[in-house]
């Protein structure tokens, strides 16, 4: 079986999907769990990548919009998959630039670190 998808969180929580006509249900937790975490930005992306389906069934009320997942065909799911992948793998890459940015803040400007380290080249 191939696998779809396979993302390590923050928290470094692994999950696999892998390539199967069966759309399971801990498959379909998974997609709403992450689309409801994501900011409201990535949620109206992934409401696009939906339009893009016209079988797909938009109910909309006060409380957002909602979406039977358990309808939806299989190319469907692989692309929301595809972009919870790019989301999470975007997400990590930043926290990775972040984390060195910080890094490097602490070594190179402050003040008392300046003043009594000596650089190594």
């Amino acid at each position: 079986m191939e696998t779809l998808l396979e993302v390590t969180d923050v928290d470094n929580t692994t999950t696999t999907i892998t390539n199967n006509e069966m759309i399971n249900v801990n498959e379909l937790i998974y997609i709403r769990d992450k689309i409801e975490n994501m900011s409201k930005y990535n949620q109206i992306n992934i409401l696009g990548i939906l339009k893009n389906y016209p079988e797909i069934t938009l109910n909309e009320n006060s409380y957002g919009i909602h979406i039977n997942l358990s309808d939806v065909k299989r190319n469907v799911i692989n692309a929301l998959l595809d972009y919870i992948k790019y989301v999470y793998e975007q997400e990590n890459e930043l926290l990775s630039i972040e984390q060195q940015k910080e890094d490097y803040k602490n070594v190179y400007f402050v003040k008392d670190n300046k003043d009594n380290s000596k650089v190594v080249v």
